[in-house]
């Protein structure tokens, strides 16, 4: 069998409960009018802009805009703090700035060692703020920060980023069929 295929199949074999608690956990956040923030570094960052886009816009034609922020989209503002305070502060001061007990913070890392993304786990896991992360293979100091953490199993970067952005339109989909019916119960 293709290798691609293979981790496909290995994936969604190990994670799939996970996604969908993923889902849950999201869509009882937007339906507690709670807002969702996500943060990435490199591609990871530009995923974290797409998920904001596809939740606050409207995902796959509907018109539910869902309360949804990128972390990393503002540049302005990602290079005042990288300067001021340090890169690896630049997130968990959005979050100390922007989130509220009961919000959800996602973190996307193929590495799963970016102490920017560790830094802001840390506060919303001190905060209140539940956190769910999509990871690569390798341990991570996010796994004990996480209330549910989504492993894509290998280590090669463009396998892990296809995979999330995989997971994020899924989660997307969710919110669209869930939250539109006011519940979080899973389609029968």
């Amino acid at each position: 069998m293709n290798p691609i295929v293979e981790l496909w199949k290995e994936f969604l074999e190990r994670e799939s409960l996970r996604i969908e608690e993923a889902g849950d956990l999201l869509c009882r956040t937007l339906l507690k009018g709670k807002k969702v923030l996500i943060a990435g570094n490199g591609g990871s960052a530009t995923q974290a802009s797409h998920f904001a886009a596809e939740l606050a816009g409207n995902f796959a034609g509907a018109d539910n805009p869902q309360p949804a922020i990128s972390l990393s989209s503002d540049t302005g503002l990602l290079t005042a703090l990288s300067n001021d305070y340090g890169f690896s502060s630049i997130f968990f001061r959005q979050l100390r700035a922007l989130s509220s007990p009961g919000d959800l913070f996602i973190a996307l890392s193929t590495g799963g060692s970016s102490p920017n993304v560790i830094e802001a786990a840390r506060y919303a896991k001190q905060s209140g703020v539940a956190v769910l992360s999509l990871l690569g293979a390798k341990p991570s100091p996010l796994e004990s920060l996480s209330d549910i953490t989504v492993r894509v199993p290998t280590v090669e970067t463009p396998r892990i980023q296809e995979i999330h952005l995989y997971v994020l339109h899924t989660l997307a989909g969710f919110v669209e069929e869930r939250v539109k019916r006011g519940n979080c119960e899973q389609a029968n």
